[in-house]
């Protein structure tokens, strides 16, 4: 299963980050962040280490951001590449979606 975090306060980016380094039990088989800024949603995610990801990306980040998700991925389904990789963002570019788990519902229901 994978890890997710998220954080609505002061730094969240930074701490939302850290959260998931917490979580390297969960995943480390790609990383990502999406966080509001300027009313507008930004993704930032790469199928890299978490701790990888942190060391390329922590410092680039805004400290003035106060909303953030963030995902390390342990994928159960689909190979390791970015576009697997977590945040995903809707075709209105209207919110960012990570999640836990796999798609196996699909198949469940199909299959009654």
């Amino acid at each position: 299963m994978c890890g997710i975090a998220g954080v609505y306060g002061k730094n969240a980016i930074r701490l939302s980050l850290l959260i998931t380094l917490g979580q390297l039990d969960r995943g480390t088989l790609g990383t990502g962040i999406a966080y509001l800024q300027n009313n507008r949603i930004k993704i930032v995610k790469e199928p890299i280490h978490p701790i990888t990801f942190v060391k390329k990306y922590y410092h680039t980040f805004d400290c003035s951001i106060n909303l953030a998700i963030s995902h390390n991925r342990q994928p159960s389904r689909g190979k390791v590449s970015y576009f697997n990789t977590h945040p995903f963002m809707d075709c209105n570019y209207q919110f960012a979606l990570i999640h836990n788990g796999s798609n196996t519902i699909d198949r469940d229901i199909a299959n009654k």
